[in-house]
């Protein structure tokens, strides 16, 4: 990537990210520059912490992470690593993080602020996947039964932000045996995720008058058509 179109891109994401600053109560961060490729991160909430296998569960307020945007972002991934003890399967003992693991399978099409909705989702226990565990005990915890309700914060990122458009449809077939990835609270109002096992409705041919704007459906083979029962 050519440095301009590299530092145009740095700059876009500041001002995606003050814009999402804009629209939380829970995130906030420091960047220097006008094209940073360097964030700290702050989440503000009702969230857990624990400094060790032998230590309690324990209630904090606050998880930081460092974001840096390596010299081939976007083609490659930020670099991510909590500076707080975040509780959580698929964060290592070290704070790192594997976006993968959290569900999101990185791309030059994705935002920064993508990475901190599903890092916001990540502090307080709504997404994980247990088949991906790089805190093994953290794992454990969660499959016999945990000693708290998840997520043990229920607002979005966007909390502060218009819900009235939830409009975004994410479908991603699965290959081979379903992954225990959970998503069913991650924190974007505007994006759904579909998996092979959603139900469907009793009769695909009815759509509810009460549904406006535009409508998308997906078939089988991946393309899409659109209709508008607007007036």
């Amino acid at each position: 990537m050519a440095a301009e179109e590299r530092r145009q891109r740095l700059t876009a994401e500041l001002a995606a990210m003050q814009q999402l600053a804009e629209v939380t109560s829970i995130m906030r961060f420091e960047a220097v520059g006008k094209s940073p490729a360097a964030y700290q991160v702050h989440f503000s909430g009702s969230l857990i912490s624990r400094t060790s296998s032998v230590s309690p569960v324990v209630d904090t307020k606050e998880h930081s992470c460092d974001i840096r945007l390596p010299y081939r972002f976007p083609k490659a991934p930020p670099d991510i690593r909590f500076t707080t003890a975040v509780y959580h399967p698929n964060i290592s003992s070290g704070g790192f993080v594997d976006l993968k693991s959290l569900g999101l399978e990185w791309n030059d099409g994705l935002s920064l602020t993508l990475v901190c909705e599903r890092l916001w989702d990540t502090c307080r226990l709504a997404v994980y996947d247990l088949d991906r565990c790089s805190n093994v005990t953290a794992g454990q915890w969660i499959r016999k039964g945990a000693d708290r309700s998840l997520p043990v914060d229920t607002r979005p990122l966007r909390d502060l932000a218009d819900k009235s458009c939830s409009n975004v449809v994410r479908y991603k077939r699965r290959q081979g045996q379903p992954s225990q990835l959970n998503t069913s609270q991650a924190s974007s109002p505007d994006i759904f995720y579909i998996g092979e096992d959603t139900p469907s409705g009793e009769n695909d041919g009815e759509r509810s008058s009460q549904v406006s704007g535009e409508i998308f459906f997906i078939g089988e083979d991946g393309t899409e058509s659109a209709s508008s029962n607007k007036p």
